[in-house]
C-alpha cells in the first residue's frame, strides 16, 4: 500500500524488531535453535500480502513460547 515489499514489513517486525529489544532480542527474530519460538503460520503468502495477518481466520496455527495456542491445521493420520 505504501510502496514498501511485503518481505521488508515481515523483517522490520521480526528480526529487525526483535533488535531494537537490545538483550531481549537475542532471543528473538529467527527460527533457530536457543530461540524463544513464537510462529504464525497462515493462510496464503505473506510475503506478497501482508494483509493476511489482519484476519483471524486466515491464522491456521500460532506457537507462543514453543507451545501452540491456536491449531487449526488438518491433522492426517499415516498408517506405517
Amino acid at each position: 500500500k505504501h510502496g514498501v515489499p511485503p518481505i521488508e514489513v515481515m523483517r522490520w517486525a521480526t528480526s529487525n524488531g526483535a533488535e531494537a529489544l537490545k538483550a531481549r532480542g537475542r532471543e528473538l527474530g529467527r527460527v533457530e535453535k536457543g530461540k524463544l519460538a513464537d510462529l504464525i503460520v497462515v493462510a496464503g503468502d505473506p510475503t506478497q500480502d501482508v494483509s493476511l495477518f489482519r484476519n483471524p481466520d486466515n491464522v491456521a496455527l500460532v506457537l507462543k513460547d514453543g507451545v501452540v495456542a491456536k491449531d487449526l491445521l488438518p491433522h492426517t493420520i499415516v498408517a506405517v
